[in-house]
């Protein structure tokens, strides 16, 4: 903290200022893009109810593996339609206030720490993002509101960009390229993303830059309470996502043999040892680490006999990373010949760059008989060594996570834009150094870098959707669901998805069908034909696509074998996440 007055001070009031205002309409910029949220990613759902169901964290273990600690979904023969929770969802009634308390913490269930680690458990995740927004919920009893999960989403972002700055230039020794590397991530669409993902990637990324940050400083000053800051930076980590362990594995491996290599025994256990104590101590708070990493669901969602290929892995991890790099900084992708040809354009401006560093080294060789590698780069790089080494294996770790992969990545993105602002400021520099004087081509490297980067920003935010801020797909379904009974037909865990628009039904009829088989739909039929009262109909990707409206609604009709007083009327269709899961919607009334 001494290090962050120490920075302020010695800059310009203006230039304070400039920072200041680059950080306001930062956050200014992306709350107003995340308020556009208006639904919500299956795992989005279960963020708040693992936060704060006291009941159950899932309708039902829909893997093997998710479930409590020796039970049924945890043993090597588990099958779901065997299980006793999956029987006790779906085929019988649930009303609204199922749903509501599913979501939200209740008055009696304020603080319950106990309860949210006990659902982590059941999970494939560690505890601090759900304690934290248990705790906001706490708050707010009886409450459920995206505002819940996006403001400390916000505080988070807002967090990183103050640390981002400070590692940009202790990176790279100038407060310009920290400024610029600071509003070219803030501004990016994977920013936007990330932070409107309520999930725990928002607090890993802050936690990521803030752990860099203090890895740096430690290499500069080797002071001890940069460690302490390492120290308790990478135990929250450790406990927000399993993925961090990468991040500071590779961080320590890095700077440990770089320690070592100058003979400073000292620093070198010092660090070694700081990191060593918060690995412990996360499996000390959290001792189910084991069982989620090495044998419970996490392996069993993101292994596969593909991710123990070697070539195979190679090839998963930098295509989701180039993905998720271009999709934040430049412009979306979504098509995987974009990706391909996108690929080669972004490989030959690599070889072009390396290139000019070649002849440039092998220029500067030749005029000297003995050539050393300046100190000043030296925190830089082996700071881009560990982070293109976590890169090259955080692809791996969700191998079989086909959708919505850039999530992976998003903590690691914000030390991209530093490599990318620093790149092309060298570049530009290179280019024109033998053109213009010394100070014309610094003041030209960085009108140029800015205006380039202001261009990119425009390329990732204009004309696209953003990953997580989902819109409003159909918004007189919850109207519709007012008060009224529903009746769903799924083959899928994207039921979780519509708790939200549930906790305004009187109460909820769930099917699972998986083949469409015609029992299914006359065990709806029956159950229908018992109300008296007009409800609505769910269906999971049946109809509506290749039929006209009054043919779509006669079939449901006559699937059902409805009453002649039950008109159907085809409302339309939906889609909620980004799994391309959709659903077709039905008002019956009972005349």
């Amino acid at each position: 903290m001494g290090s962050f007055i120490k920075s302020i001070k010695s800059g310009s009031g203006r230039w304070k200022l400039l920072v200041l205002l680059c950080l306001i309409l930062c956050v200014v910029f992306t709350s107003i893009g995340v308020s556009k949220k208006e639904r919500f990613h299956v795992d989005e759902i279960w963020s708040y109810s693992l936060s704060n169901s006291t009941d159950m964290p899932f309708f039902y273990w829909f893997v093997k593996g998710i479930g409590p600690p020796g039970g049924v979904s945890r043993q090597e023969d588990y099958n779901i339609f065997k299980g006793v929770e999956f029987y006790s969802y779906f085929d019988h009634w649930h009303d609204g206030s199922f749903y509501h308390n599913y979501l939200t913490v209740q008055n009696d269930e304020r603080f319950d720490y106990g309860t949210v680690f006990y659902n982590q458990v059941c999970d494939v995740h560690p505890p601090l993002y759900y304690c934290i927004l248990h705790t906001i919920c706490s708050f707010t009893p009886d409450v459920f509101s995206k505002w819940q999960g996006l403001v400390p989403n916000i505080i988070f972002y807002t967090v990183t960009l103050i640390f981002l700055y400070f590692l940009a230039m202790e990176l790279t020794g100038s407060k310009k390229t920290a400024l610029l590397s600071m509003v070219f991530w803030g501004f990016s669409g994977g920013a936007v993303s990330c932070t409107s993902f309520i999930r725990m990637y928002c607090l890993l990324t802050m936690l990521s830059v803030m752990a860099a940050y203090f890895y740096i400083r430690f290499y500069k000053t080797l002071k001890t309470r940069y460690v302490v800051g390492i120290s308790l930076t990478v135990l929250a980590g450790l406990l927000t996502q399993y993925m961090f362990y990468l991040f500071a594995f590779f961080l320590t491996l890095i700077f440990c043999i770089y320690l070592l290599f100058k003979k400073k025994f000292k620093e070198f256990f010092g660090l070694g040892l700081s990191v060593l104590a918060s690995v412990s101590a996360a499996f000390a708070i959290f001792p189910a680490t084991v069982l989620h990493m090495f044998n419970g669901a996490y392996t069993e969602l993101h292994m596969s006999d593909e991710r123990r290929l070697f070539p195979s892995g190679l090839n998963i991890s930098f295509t989701k990373l180039f993905k998720s790099i271009i999709s934040s900084f430049f412009f979306n992708i979504s098509d995987i010949k974009m990706v391909n040809t996108a690929k080669l354009i972004f490989a030959g401006i690599c070889l072009v760059i390396f290139a000019v560093f070649f002849l440039k080294m092998k220029g500067k060789m030749k005029e000297k008989k003995k050539f050393a590698f300046p100190e000043k780069y030296l925190p830089f790089t082996l700071f881009m060594a560990a982070l293109i080494l976590t890169s090259f294996f955080v692809g791996n770790t969700a191998a079989d996570m086909w959708f919505c992969s850039e999530r992976y990545f998003f903590f690691i993105l914000p030390f991209y834009s530093v490599l990318i602002c620093s790149l092309l400021i060298v570049l530009i520099r290179k280019a024109f150094s033998k053109k213009v004087n010394k100070l014309n081509v610094n003041r030209l490297s960085y009108a140029v870098t800015t205006g380039l980067c202001a261009f990119f920003v425009c390329m990732s935010n204009c004309g696209i959707i953003y990953s997580y801020i989902l819109p409003e797909a159909m918004p007189e379904l919850r109207s519709e669901l007012k008060g009224k009974p529903c009746f769903m037909m799924t083959n899928d865990h994207i039921i979780h998805t519509f708790a939200p628009d549930f906790q305004e039904s009187s109460k909820v009829y769930a099917v699972y069908d998986l083949y469409s088989l015609n029992s299914t739909y006359m065990d709806l039929s029956e159950e229908m034909k018992k109300l008296n009262e007009s409800y609505v109909i769910i269906l999971s990707d049946r109809l509506g696509q290749n039929y006209g409206k009054e043919q779509t609604e006669k079939i449901i009709h006559d699937q059902f074998e409805m009453p002649a007083n039950h008109k159907v009327d085809y409302l339309g269709r939906i889609q909620y996440t980004l799994e391309d899961c959709m659903y077709d919607v039905f008002r019956v009334t009972v005349r």
